[in-house]
């Protein structure tokens, strides 16, 4: 079974992102477009919002599921797409995790983690809400500096919903803050949508009382055989990134997680947003290609998903290069 992540990574690989409908053109592809048509060349034109590149967010992949799912058809040979060389020229990507020791076994270490995050007691009934990035390939202007984009979907009471994507500060590889002449100003709003009472299109039904997880998340994402570990922490970003989980739930989740085979505990982290959680990875989804990674919290759950490239053979990507990351709120 082909994931949301891998769909969109391939199709990234193969295809460069292209500019926002109404973007000024940059000289040197007015000048590439001037030669395509023979036509003369115009003066640049300074467009009034500056976009920042990049592929949609966590979120705005998750609520495109459907469509994904049609995508899989028109695209059954996307394989070969992957195939294709990406350009060398790349964005800014974070800097790996610093890995600091920790004691113990993964899975007798999550399953005491599970009983203080269900003491919590955090209520299912409140909004989604996470700071997302992923990287883009630019083969003529590769963004200097990340910007990451801060996602939340609020459910109301009537049943309608909201989902508001907004900028965060832009920073360099290590998560410093920095002045960027292009970058969107911290707060802007890049893109609302509203939904009418029952219309968001969840791909998760919602969460039966004593959740089989394994079945779950199998079922939601039509899965004919059980889930790798690999497309397990794919499901779970997918989950978080619609859905709230009360502690209770959150906990059992992790209790699964924690028996899941072919997944690494390295260490512990502080991830992008501060917190402190354990690292654990798992390369099941492209072995000795691209390792998935879950940082879990011993009181908040599983706060945050990472995807480290960790190959050697891509000329336009260095082994252990972080291509993105979400954490949840």
């Amino acid at each position: 079974m082909i994931t949301d992540d891998e769909l969109f990574k391939r199709m990234s690989d193969a295809r460069p992102p292209t500019p926002y409908r109404g973007s000024a053109l940059t000289p040197e592809r007015e000048a590439l477009l001037s030669e395509i048509t023979g036509a003369p060349r115009q003066p640049a034109v300074a467009p009034t919002t500056c976009v920042p590149k990049g592929r949609p967010t966590a979120l705005a992949r998750t609520t495109l599921i459907t469509l994904s799912m049609v995508l899989l058809v028109v695209f059954g040979s996307i394989g070969v797409l992957s195939s294709l060389s990406s350009s060398t020229a790349v964005a800014t990507t974070p800097e790996p995790l610093k890995i600091r020791t920790l004691d113990g076994k993964m899975s007798a270490l999550l399953m005491s983690y599970s009983k203080s995050i269900a003491a919590h007691q955090r209520s299912a009934e409140r909004p989604v809400k996470f700071q997302t990035w992923a990287m883009a390939f630019d083969p003529v202007d590769p963004p200097s500096f990340m910007q990451p984009e801060v996602a939340e979907l609020t459910f109301n009471a009537d049943g309608s919903s909201v989902y508001r994507v907004t900028a965060a500060a832009p920073v360099d590889g290590a998560g410093r803050p920095i002045a960027a002449a292009d970058a969107l100003p911290a707060g802007a709003v890049i893109s609302e949508d509203r939904f009418a009472a029952g219309s968001f299109p969840n791909l998760f039904p919602e969460i039966p009382p004593a959740v089989n997880w394994k079945t779950y998340l199998a079922s939601a994402l039509d899965a004919s055989t059980d889930l790798n570990a690999g497309e397990v922490f794919g499901a779970v970003r997918l989950l978080l990134s619609e859905r709230s989980l009360s502690s209770a739930q959150h906990a059992s989740l992790v209790q699964y997680v924690a028996t899941l085979p072919d997944v690494r505990l390295h260490g512990e982290v502080t991830d992008r947003l501060g917190r402190t959680g354990a690292y654990i990875s798992t390369d099941a989804m492209a072995p000795g290609e691209y390792q998935d990674v879950l940082i879990i919290s011993a009181d908040l759950g599983i706060i945050a998903h990472e995807v480290m490239y960790i190959g050697t053979d891509r000329e336009d990507l260095a082994s252990l290069t972080v291509t993105e990351y979400t954490g949840w709120y």
